[in-house]
Parts: C-alpha cells; sequence; structure tokens
C-alpha cells in the first residue's frame, strides 16, 4: 500500500482528536485545572487536526473517498471502546452492552477502511 503513512496519520489524528473529545467531556469548567486542561486539550487538538486534515487531502486526491469515510466512522467507535474498557478495568465494572456494540462495529467499519486503502481506486468488488 502506497499510501499507508497517510493512512497512519489519518487514523492516529483521528485517535489523538477522539481522546480530547473525550477529555474535554471530563472537564469542570471553573476547576482549579480547568484553563490549563482546556489548553492540552487545544493543543492536542491542533496536532490532531495538522495530522488529520493534510492526510484526509492527500486520500481524496487518489480517489479512496469510501476508506477515507469509513475511517471517520470507525476510528473514535473503537477509542471510545478503549477508553471504556481501561475505565472498566480501573473501576471494577463490567463494560455496557451499547459501549461493546458500538466498539465492535468501529472495528468493523474500520477493517474495510483498510480494506478500501489497500485497493486501487475505481475497483469494483464484486460479490
Amino acid at each position: 500500500m502506497k499510501n499507508s503513512q497517510d493512512v497512519r496519520s489519518l487514523l492516529f489524528g483521528l485517535i489523538v482528536l477522539t481522546c480530547v473529545l473525550i477529555s474535554e467531556s471530563g472537564r469542570l469548567p471553573g476547576g482549579p485545572l480547568s484553563v490549563s486542561t482546556a489548553a492540552i486539550n487545544s493543543l492536542l487538538s491542533v496536532i490532531g487536526l495538522l495530522l488529520t486534515i493534510p492526510a484526509a487531502v492527500r486520500l481524496f486526491s487518489l480517489r479512496q473517498f469510501a476508506g477515507v469515510g469509513l475511517a471517520l466512522l470507525g476510528t473514535p467507535l473503537i477509542t471510545l471502546l478503549t477508553a471504556g474498557l481501561i475505565y472498566s478495568v480501573f473501576a471494577g465494572e463490567v463494560p455496557s452492552g451499547p459501549l461493546v456494540g458500538l466498539g465492535l462495529g468501529g472495528l468493523a467499519l474500520t477493517v474495510f477502511a483498510l480494506r478500501e486503502f489497500g485497493r486501487s481506486p475505481g475497483q469494483v468488488t464484486r460479490v
């Protein structure tokens, strides 16, 4: 796959952006660490955007539309599943069914995205 660097940048950037959203949802406004957490989240979101946008543009120019769309849908769901599983391990709880279901759906979407990135642009899949 000659566009593997772009695929890695896209996926890693989406993971960073999803982690920023998870972190921002737990930030308490007016708290003692609120401003510093907001600054860190802002920096990480810029890094995530700098990774994601150029990679997506390059993949679009290679006509990899389906792969980018599937990665945009699936990667955040896998990240949410991972964060939920880590939380459940430390909290001593069982992960909820919807979390596991959404995460497995995201895994399937990301696998489909990786398959699409491995194809030549315009290649039709025969069933």
